[in-house]
């Protein structure tokens, strides 16, 4: 009797697993039909606003733990025809466990014609993970990038590796709170033709106040977008440059229609040979207005933190390019192109 009845409860058991995977799977080809109905959608409407998505071979994929879109080729276009981007092999999706957690993964290369001028981003792998949120909101959690090339007119970027961090983001008008690191053992920057200009890491916490309709809604350049009233309110900018030297800022800071930076900061140096050298690699402007800053902080530098790092720091105003302590000039900082 025990082994009829033992036999029984394992028919059963089988047969509700059998259910509950038949059950799941028809929940899934569902959800993937919405889900690419909602893609179609979401390109018509983009079209509707001028903005020409083509998704090239789009599925949904990831049976049967989750839902995935991709596409061999993407290209966005506005209708003006002057801003277009162009990607391969896109797949972004979420776990249906943590469906608020989106994942990316992109293909090489990325070029985009924002502007009128062209930029080609190269890179061995590159991922992105984004938590949504219920307010409309989202964390930036994580961006990975290895072996990464770019290059805009004159001005290229290389690197071994590029790992972001965003702090969580809650998207309003009056705010943008901004935070990223950016670490590599060969980070550097070619200008104009120029000899690379190494740099160790960097970090940036901010934020960026009176922009958020420009940015989001009106999709205007960065420099408009300051311009425009936008101003950035600096937490940490620490540069960690070869041979030991740091130059670190803090305080908020605008950019005019022209470029020139105005306001009143908080600089600091660790090892000021080191980043006069460093700027050197740059220009000679900016060498000449790293040597002043290195003098002052030398002779009347304060010991203060800029994020986690240490300095000898001095406080400074900047009006439209031209860098002051107290009537003390320092030198000039050349406008933002």
């Amino acid at each position: 009797m025990a082994t009829i009845n033992s036999a029984r409860w394992v028919r059963r058991f089988i047969w509700l697993v059998i259910t509950v995977v038949a059950l799941w799977s028809l929940a899934w080809f569902a959800a993937s039909r919405w889900v690419d109905q909602r893609v179609v959608d979401t390109i018509q409407r983009l079209g509707e606003r001028g903005v020409d998505v083509a998704c090239a071979d789009r599925k949904i994929a990831g049976f049967p733990f989750s839902l995935n879109l991709e596409c061999d080729e993407t290209a966005i276009v506005t209708v003006r025809g002057t801003e277009r981007l162009d990607v391969k092999n896109v797949s972004a999706g979420a776990d249906l466990t943590n469906p608020g957690r989106l994942t990316a993964q992109l293909g090489a290369p990325l070029v985009t014609y924002a502007g009128g001028q062209k930029l080609e981003i190269e890179w061995a792998s590159l991922s992105g993970l984004v938590d949504a949120t219920f307010d409309g909101g989202f964390d930036l959690s994580q961006l990975d990038a290895v072996n990464i090339n770019a290059l805009r007119g004159d001005v290229g970027f290389t690197a071994q590796a590029v790992n972001i961090r965003v702090s969580p983001l809650r998207a309003n008008r009056e705010t943008i709170p901004l935070h990223f690191d950016i670490a590599a053992g060969d980070l550097t920057l070619a200008i104009a033709n120029k000899k690379p200009t190494p740099l160790t890491a960097l970090t940036f916490l901010g934020h960026l106040e009176n922009g958020y309709s420009d940015l989001i809604e009106r999709r205007v350049s960065p420099r408009e977008l300051l311009s425009n009233g936008a101003a950035v309110d600096v937490e940490t900018l620490l540069i960690e440059v070869p041979d030991g030297g740091f130059l670190g800022m803090k305080g908020p800071v605008s950019i005019d229609r022209s470029g020139l930076i105005s306001g009143e900061i908080k600089i600091g140096i660790l090892n000021p040979d080191a980043v006069s050298k460093w700027a050197a690699d740059i220009s000679p402007q900016m060498q000449q207005v790293m040597a002043g800053v290195g003098q002052a902080v030398a002779g009347m530098g304060r010991e203060d933190a800029i994020g986690p790092q240490q300095l000898r720091t001095i406080t400074v105003k900047i009006d439209q390019g031209e860098l002051r302590l107290g009537f003390i000039r320092l030198g000039t900082i050349p406008p933002l192109r």
